[in-house]
This record gives structure tokens, C-alpha cells and sequence, in this order.
């Protein structure tokens, strides 16, 4: 069992029978506050980490649970040991800002893996401690759930806003920090919003390119992966605008989250759009839009999802699509858009 050692500034505890090492092993505790380790830059804290007590042992000692095991660096991107396709998962404060009621209503749905945004009312990477303590209970409690992305906000807002250098460092560390702790590689961003009232711009300005690249190459140092939100507004507010952007940048740490789009807005055709970014998908939403139960078409029906699914199936995708319903009320909506979602994955051929 780990006991606490201070000192230095640092908050740790020490594994007094790790087998690896042979000697005393780092480990962290949920009581110990996360947001002083955010900053410590433990980055491999967690890499390795197994459930020992209420801490967690870097070399994972023979006797511990199975939280936390190591974690590979497409985690988030590839789902190993699974059937080809997309993997479902769903966000977590679309069934409640509640940590636990999530993923227990979630459990009950037969949902496994989950994306992280909002919990108690917080965004990520910023939670309150309280987030950090319930984390290996409910691993124990709900055996086999996963994190697969974190989704901080990033990057939502005007290039030259005065956030910018903020969240290129103190935010994009902190969500580095974040996606280790819960054993995920894969955070989502947003592409910049364009100017408010001007003509839109069939290509993205250098400097987006430039904050962007330099996210990216952050991103691929620390073994992450970062997909570009699609969202209207913004200077990837289409498949064909997406795929623009991130071939500017040309980082390996750089991919897509596809969701629906606006073809209105963008003049880029669903189908079209879709082959343009295809191969840079690494991450879905599907939204619950004007579901049947509420008068309105099939959520993403439109949008032609099962064939789009089955054609990334047979490109070799193995990553997630999360639900992401941004309609109120809150539960009923997200189990009516689960239930549709489950119906395109059967019909695309997908193994959820």
C-alpha cells in the first residue's frame, strides 16, 4: 500500500512492493489535488498506472486491479481487439452534468465508453477535485467503462482573440494532463471562427494554419492526437473546409471529428465533403436533430450516415461515434438519438 510523501512542492505517493523497479514507485492519489500535478509535468504518470488501494503505481504492481493499464498511443483513435467500425460512446454530460448519473445512466443503456466535456458544470480540462476522487470508484464500480476523448473547447473563438496564447499553453498542457489521467489520447478542438459580417474565405488564413500547426506538433511531441471539430462558423465548417485545414497544417497529430454540417451555408455537398476528409476522420458526432418521438425526421437521417459509416469501415476506421444530441430535455432526446444511432450502425454493418 502507497503512502503519502511531500516534499519539494510535489504531492506523491510511493509503492512500497513494486516488483518492477525494486524500489519504491511513484504513484498518485485521488485524494492528492490533480490540478497541482496538471502542473508538475508528470506527463508518463499514468502510463503505466494500475489501481494499488486508492492509488495508482506507475509499474503496475501484480497485485492491483485493472485500471489504468498501459495506455498505447492511438487509445482514443483505435480500438483494439474489436470488430471493424466505428465504436459507440456518448457524451457525458448529455445524460448529466453528474459524473456518476452518467455513466450509471449510461451503463444501463449498455453504453462502455465515454467523452468527456462538461462535468459539474465545469469544462474540461478544469475540474474540480471532486472529479478526480470519484474516478477510481467508479472503475470499480462500473468494470470495463473507458474514456475515449476529451472535448476543453478549444480553439472555439477568433484567432486573434486575447485566450489564444493561453490556450496553446496552460489549457493545452492542462488537457494533456487530463486525456492521460483518464487514459485517452485522442482531445478534440474546434478550427477558429471566422470574422463575423465578411466573405467566407475558401481557404484558411496563415495564421490559423500557423496556430493550428504549432498545437499539432505539441500534440504529436506528448503522443496525442487533436480532431478538429466541424462547426459552423468556423474555418472547418464543412467535410471539404475540415480536410482544407488540416492538409495546411500536415501533422500526423492532426485529424477531423465529423458531424453533420450545413450544405446551405458551406456549398459543400454532404457526399462530397465526406470523401474530400475521409481519411482524415479520427472521431464522430452524431446529433440528435428533429428525432421522430418529436415530430421531426430521423436524427442524421439526411445525412446518409450508414453508408458513410460502412465506407469508413471498409477504409479500416476502428475509432468512436459519440452522441451528442445538444437538444433539450436532456435524457429523453439522447435516448431517442441513441436508439436511431443504433439502427444506422446495424444497418451500415458496423459491430457497436
Amino acid at each position: 500500500m502507497g503512502h503519502l510523501r511531500v516534499g519539494g512542492g510535489k504531492a506523491r505517493i510511493r509503492c512500497q512492493t513494486c516488483p518492477v523497479k525494486r524500489r519504491h514507485a511513484p504513484l498518485v492519489s485521488s485524494t492528492v489535488s490533480v490540478m497541482r500535478g496538471l502542473t508538475e509535468g508528470t506527463r508518463d504518470l499514468f502510463s503505466h498506472g494500475v489501481t494499488v488501494g486508492d492509488a495508482t503505481c506507475v509499474h503496475g504492481c501484480a497485485s492491483a486491479s485493472s485500471y489504468g493499464k498501459a495506455i498505447p498511443a492511438t487509445q482514443g483513435v483505435v480500438r483494439r481487439g474489436k470488430k471493424g467500425g466505428a465504436m459507440l460512446a456518448i457524451v457525458t454530460d448529455e445524460l448529466s452534468y453528474d459524473l456518476e448519473t452518467a455513466v450509471s445512466i449510461g451503463w444501463n443503456w449498455g453504453i462502455r465508453s465515454y467523452e468527456l466535456r462538461r462535468v459539474y458544470l465545469e469544462r474540461a480540462p478544469f475540474y474540480p477535485e471532486a472529479f478526480f476522487e470519484l474516478l477510481p470508484t467508479l472503475r470499480r464500480i462500473y468494470d470495463g467503462i473507458e474514456f475515449v476523448a476529451i472535448s476543453p473547447g478549444l480553439f472555439k473563438c477568433p484567432v486573434d482573440h486575447w485566450s489564444v496564447p493561453h490556450q496553446l499553453g496552460l489549457k493545452l498542457d492542462a488537457s494533456f494532463r487530463l486525456a492521460e489521467m483518464v487514459g485517452c489520447r485522442l482531445i478534440l478542438v474546434f478550427g477558429f471562427e471566422r470574422p463575423a459580417g465578411k466573405a467566407r474565405e475558401l481557404r484558411p488564413p496563415q495564421r490559423v494554419v500557423e496556430a493550428l500547426n504549432q498545437a499539432a506538433e505539441r500534440a504529436r511531441r506528448n503522443d496525442f492526437v487533436l480532431a478538429i471539430e466541424i462547426e459552423q462558423g468556423s474555418y472547418a465548417d464543412g467535410g471539404t473546409a475540415a480536410a482544407q485545414l488540416v492538409e495546411a497544417v500536415d501533422s500526423p497529430a492532426l485529424g477531423i471529428n465529423m458531424q453533420r454540417w450545413d450544405p446551405a451555408l458551406t456549398g459543400d455537398p454532404w457526399d462530397v465533403g465526406f470523401e474530400r476528409m475521409r481519411r482524415h476522420i479520427r472521431h464522430m458526432h452524431y446529433h440528435g436533430i428533429n428525432a421522430p418521438e418529436f415530430g421531426g425526421a430521423e436524427p442524421g437521417k439526411d445525412f446518409r450516415w450508414a453508408p458513410k459509416l460502412a465506407a469508413l469501415k471498409a477504409d479500416g476506421y476502428r475509432g468512436y461515434i459519440s452522441v451528442e444530441t445538444h437538444l433539450k430535455p436532456r435524457l429523453e432526446r439522447s435516448e431517442v438519438t441513441l436508439k436511431a444511432l443504433r439502427r444506422v450502425l446495424e444497418e451500415a454493418g458496423v459491430v457497436e
